[in-house]
């Protein structure tokens, strides 16, 4: 296992910042939440623009008004980084079919802030499986 400044110096030549406040802040009450606690790592967010095009990967919680709050530093941050540079945003969950609800829960205050960000991704839907 990477210690923490081993993870640290990968993300930041890579410019990329792990922010996953609202996995490590919040009650396990899941199964995904439980084992993103245990695996995710726990590092403090340091929203340094480190490259031109630098990347914020926001790892969701179960609890969508609380993922709101958390966001809400990156609003103005990503808006002012989108004026000297392109960066790039991912949203994801311990549970992957909470991901829909995470994008649609901040994708209105991000373009508020960003309208660059234009309209939220469409995320395809699956029929079935057979």
């Amino acid at each position: 296992m990477m210690s923490y400044e081993e993870i640290e110096e990968v993300y930041h030549k890579k410019g990329v910042i792990l922010d996953s406040r609202p996995v490590h802040s919040a009650a396990a009450t899941s199964p995904a939440m439980i084992d993103a606690q245990q695996k995710k790592p726990k590092v403090p967010v340091h929203a340094v623009m480190t490259a031109r095009q630098p990347m914020v990967r926001f790892i969701g919680g179960d609890d969508m008004a609380h993922n709101r709050e958390l966001f809400r530093v990156w609003l103005q941050t990503l808006a002012k980084w989108h004026q000297s540079g392109t960066p790039w945003l991912f949203l994801h969950t311990p549970d992957i079919a909470f991901a829909p609800a995470l994008v649609d829960t901040l994708w209105g205050d991000l373009r508020a802030a960003l309208p660059a960000a234009g309209n939220a991704p469409s995320i395809p839907q699956q029929s079935s499986l057979f």
